[in-house]
């Protein structure tokens, strides 16, 4: 956490950390910091006995954010485990059925705010729209907007012909689920989707968290180039940090 606080972010660019399965941490050049679906402990494997096959990079106690989203109820996304012990985040977001395990957990009602699909909110110099999902029942991906630059991350989600709307977003980034089991797209339908949305730059996620749960990322690049989609394509290692300049695309 202490080097994404020190991470200097320059003006037009933004970072990405990927925290494995559909976690991200953003931070943008005003400072604003930003985590999507943390899944920050052990609590599946406590669960469903699927074991980690990712470290744990942040412990929750040292989470310090502008904003913490997750984009449907599901343990790997909105994780008890994780939740209760952060308490260095201004404002928490999700769907209906999150925002009921973020009052459980105690988390100030001043602090919650309940945004439902094909919503807008606006902090400042961040936009937040969500996006249509199809994975549970008020699933939603999001559609930020950080100082220009524009990023969707899919959420977790089947695949939809509705989905193709996003591109009248014109995204710079998409990162979009591949792992093709458990209500999610394969790496060729997530292709698709990339080819048709037309983002700048596309990272896949969800995938190698769980051997049972998992896929190659290098079948969707590989997929990709047969659909001759033209834009950038990265595979992310988890934690690392991708500096995503906008002025050099």
């Amino acid at each position: 956490m202490k080097n994404i606080l020190d991470k200097q972010i320059p003006k037009g660019a933004v970072g990405i950390w990927w925290l494995g399965q559909g976690g991200f941490i953003f931070k943008t050049f005003r400072d604003k910091i930003i985590f999507v679906d943390p899944y920050l402990s052990d609590s599946v494997e406590k669960k469903d006995g699927l074991k980690r096959m990712v470290g744990i990079s942040i412990k929750p106690e040292e989470v310090a954010a502008d904003f913490l989203l997750c984009t449907h109820d599901h343990l790997d996304h909105t994780d008890p485990e994780t939740l209760y012990r952060i308490d260095k985040v201004k404002i928490f977001i999700g769907p209906s059925s999150v925002v009921k395990h973020y009052k459980q957990l105690g988390i100030s009602a001043e602090k919650i705010i309940e945004i439902n699909q094909m919503k807008e909110k606006i902090w400042g110099d961040v936009k937040i729209f969500t996006a249509f999902a199809r994975h549970t029942e008020d699933s939603v991906g999001y559609i930020f907007n950080f100082n220009g630059i524009t990023v969707y991350i899919t959420g977790d989600t089947e695949y939809d012909e509705k989905l193709k709307e996003v591109s009248k977003f014109k995204p710079d980034i998409m990162l979009v689920c591949i792992n093709g089991k458990w209500g999610n797209m394969n790496y060729k339908e997530a292709a698709l989707l990339t080819k048709n949305i037309d983002p700048k730059l596309v990272i896949p996620m969800h995938y190698g968290m769980f051997k049972e749960n998992t896929a190659n990322p290098k079948d969707f690049i590989r997929y990709l180039e047969k659909l001759n989609f033209k834009g950038e394509k990265k595979i992310l290692e988890s934690n690392e940090c991708f500096l995503y300049r906008k002025d050099e695309k």
